[in-house]
Formats: C-alpha cells, sequence, structure tokens
C-alpha cells in the first residue's frame, strides 16, 4: 500500500485534480458545472487521499450536508490506485465527519450499489431509489408548480421566445462545452 494520508477539504490543486480525474473517465454527466460550483459551496466536504511523498491525489470522497442530509455525490480513486485499500479508509474516514443525525444518501447508478455494498463502503447499502421523472410527470410538475399563486420558472420549451430559446442554447453550450 502506498504511504498516503487523508486530508480534510482539499486545497484548490486537489480539487482541480479530482475534476480532472472525473472528466478523463467520463464519470459525470455532460453537465460539467458541477465539478467548478462544488469546491466553493458552504454545504460542500470532502476527504481527499493524498500521497505522502509528492502531495499528488490519489482519490476522493465528496458530500454535501444540507436539509438533514448528507449526500455523498462524488466518490474516486485514481486508477493506479484501484484495490489498495483507499477507498474504504475514505469512506470510514468520511463517515466519522459527517454528523449521526444526518440521512446519508448516495448518487450512484444502479450498476455501482453492488461494487459499494461489496468492498468499498464500510456500511451496507440498503436501498437503492430510482429518481428519475417521466415526461408526463415532469409536466404534472410543471402545472402544479404553475397553476401556485407564486410566478413559476418553470417553463416548456414550446413556450420560450426565439430570444429565450437563443439564451437557453448559449447556456447549454457554457454549461456542456459542446453543441
Amino acid at each position: 500500500l502506498p504511504c498516503f494520508t487523508l486530508v480534510d477539504e482539499g486545497s484548490a490543486q486537489l480539487w482541480n485534480s479530482w475534476a480532472e480525474l472525473v472528466r478523463d473517465n467520463d464519470w459525470s454527466s455532460d453537465d460539467n458545472t458541477v465539478l467548478s460550483l462544488l469546491p466553493d459551496l458552504p454545504s460542500t466536504r470532502a476527504v481527499f487521499a493524498v500521497g505522502k511523498a509528492a502531495g499528488e491525489f490519489l482519490g476522493c470522497l465528496v458530500w454535501n450536508e444540507y436539509d438533514e442530509m448528507a449526500f455523498i455525490g462524488y466518490y474516486i480513486v485514481h486508477p493506479s490506485m484501484a484495490g489498495k485499500g483507499i477507498g474504504p479508509k475514505m469512506w470510514k474516514r468520511a463517515f466519522t465527519r459527517i454528523p449521526k443525525h444526518l440521512n446519508v444518501g448516495l448518487r450512484a447508478v444502479p450498476g455501482m450499489t453492488a461494487k459499494y455494498a461489496a468492498r468499498d463502503t464500510p456500511y451496507f447499502v440498503s436501498e437503492l431509489h430510482d429518481w428519475q421523472l417521466s415526461c408526463a410527470e415532469a409536466r404534472e410538475m410543471r402545472e402544479k408548480v404553475n397553476s401556485g399563486v407564486a410566478p413559476s420558472r418553470i417553463l416548456s420549451i414550446d413556450t420560450l421566445s426565439d430570444e429565450k430559446w437563443m439564451e437557453l442554447l448559449e447556456f447549454d453550450r457554457r454549461v456542456t462545452n459542446r453543441d
């Protein structure tokens, strides 16, 4: 096992290395804004594994604490360190830092659940919930929100003016770095 240390709330260099590894491994969706926003959110907490010799990024577990939740959104280990015992130590450290009264949620694709439960997490993954909305459910939710007293910010694409449509496309280009 390489010599490493665990660091809470990493430096800008560690966060940059984390974002680079996430992007390089197509680990995230096309919406990469979270990679730049997450380190600066007041709710963000993290445990980084750092090489002792050169201070290099070896892995990271990131979560956000809000609304009685600790929501784990990122867990990644550098491929050269996979299977060397760094992951379970980051998980253990994170669970010592997460306040006991918070509910813990894990953002994961269904294929990762077995891996988390089998090896890396120090706690059993008890349930998997799929929170995807169908188009019909999203429309129904929009109608409920739009029928409220307060003005809604939820819009249907087919109601956008040409100007608003172009603004949306430009925003999407900035967020995803693609057309």
